[in-house]
């Protein structure tokens, strides 16, 4: 399967969006994504809230071209979603969140092609009111040109 790099972008978003609302039952306007105007600020109260940050790390020609002169290119990527829960209640009595997102991720295609890997839960600690926890995943998928 082929992606744009925006096709690709959309896919990996849907996921941690569906985690988040649907599965966790969280209300979407507490997760945030970078650069998408003041509602990247972080929320205030003592609610569950999460950072959504993508970064494409590299890229590489996966083959030589055919018969049409089309090449396959890998493209390469870390997710991170950064959950932040209410402070005071230990590390197990953080939010359920993180192994929610974790899940959605791990072992998984999605229906474009995007391929996660290395799907992992890092404890942070405390920032501020909140506890924080990272989930990041590795991610790849092809563009054919």
């Amino acid at each position: 399967m082929s992606l744009t790099r925006d096709q690709a972008v959309d896919e990996i978003l849907t996921v941690v969006q569906a985690a988040w609302t649907t599965v966790g039952g969280q209300d979407s306007s507490r997760l945030k994504y970078e650069n998408v105007g003041t509602k990247s600020l972080p929320p205030t109260g003592q609610s569950a809230w999460a950072r959504v940050v993508l970064r494409h790390t590299e890229s590489r020609q996966a083959t030589l071209s055919g018969a049409q002169g089309s090449r396959t290119f890998r493209r390469n990527g870390v997710l991170t979603v950064q959950v932040f829960s209410p402070t005071g209640r230990g590390i197990i009595g953080t939010s359920d969140l993180d192994t929610i997102i974790r899940d959605a991720y791990e072992g998984t295609t999605t229906s474009g092609g995007v391929e996660f890997r290395n799907v992992t839960i890092n404890e942070v600690g405390q920032d501020g009111d909140f506890f924080q926890v990272n989930v990041v995943a590795r991610f790849e998928y092809d563009t054919i040109r």
